[in-house]
């Protein structure tokens, strides 16, 4: 491994506690990271529509799930148990038609630390499966950042390895629709109709303005490098918009771009485990049935 990725494994990544429990490490091309808190019920979507991806690309992919909690004074006994059931779950995937590696991050004295969640399960997936890429000499390899509720169609893996044979890329967003397909309830419907729109507005607006950061920032859609990831300093530690300072720092080392011949679906589900995002703002659509759902004015991209 080169020097100055050896640097970032030495100061900034957390690789003490945690290791990968997969069959083999051998011939893996690129890694999919998954973090997952009390997703037993939800996880095995996204292995589902992994496993319908072209056998070529499937062998050659580490489906790296990262179960985690908080210390137990900090975590409730519903999610430290289910969590308990994920990991066996997982564990009778392996050896199966997908690459599963497992990291272990909810077991005494190995659980996250009281102010932390998903920016440090984020990390210690992504820290972890960089080393492995860089260990066999792979920099250009791409890191996926996936969630355990999101659903993806049968071109996913191909043309996120299509994007990244090509020479000199860095990073990428890939686009990313939530279902609008009648699933959901009404309110629901109406929920994250307003947020996407108010997504998507804020993103034509920074780049209206000519903002170098005019990109959605949402954790599963961000693709980049092994050598992106660690130049740029990895995932950060935070409880939410791990995924917005993240994308700042490789639109700062290097280029963002769009892929948008495939696509994420992330869930619509309403959620209090981080302070703000997609689960925390459908929380509040949903507890207050005639909230009005604010956006930035068109003056402020002026301004700006």
């Amino acid at each position: 491994m080169e020097t100055r990725f050896e640097k970032y494994f030495l100061k900034r990544a957390d690789l003490e506690r945690w290791e990968i429990e997969a069959d083999s490490l051998e011939q893996v091309h690129r890694i999919v990271a998954v973090p997952a808190l009390a997703e037993s019920e939800n996880l095995f979507k996204t292995p589902s529509d992994l496993k319908e991806q072209p056998g070529d690309q499937l062998g050659e992919t580490l489906i790296l799930c990262v179960v985690n909690n908080r210390t137990a004074d900090h975590a409730s006994p519903e999610s430290i148990q289910d969590n308990r059931k994920t990991l066996e779950l997982l564990r009778g995937w392996k050896g199966s038609k997908l690459r599963i590696g497992i990291v272990g991050a909810s077991s005494h004295g190995k659980e996250l630390g009281a102010n932390e969640g998903v920016g440090t399960a984020r990390k210690i997936g992504l820290d972890l499966g960089s080393k492995v890429l860089l260990d066999h000499g792979l920099s250009q390899a791409p890191l996926i950042s996936l969630d355990a509720d999101c659903r993806i169609p049968s071109n996913y893996l191909s043309e996120i390895s299509q994007f990244f044979a090509e020479e000199e890329r860095w990073a990428a967003t890939v686009e990313c629709f939530h279902p609008l397909d009648g699933s959901e309830s009404m309110a629901n419907l109406r929920g994250i109709l307003a947020y996407e729109t108010h997504l998507r507005y804020h993103e034509l607006g920074l780049r209206r303005a000519g903002s170098p950061y005019a990109f959605p920032t949402i954790g599963s859609t961000i693709v980049c490098t092994a050598e992106a990831y660690v130049v740029s300093g990895g995932m950060r530690k935070r409880r939410a918009a791990e995924d917005f300072y993240f994308l700042q720092e490789l639109a700062k080392t290097g280029r963002v771009d769009f892929i948008t011949e495939t696509w994420v679906t992330p869930s619509t589900r309403s959620s209090d485990r981080v302070p703000f995002g997609t689960g925390r703002s459908m929380g509040a659509f949903l507890g207050e049935e005639k909230k009005f759902y604010r956006t930035y004015h068109p003056e402020s991209y002026e301004i700006l």
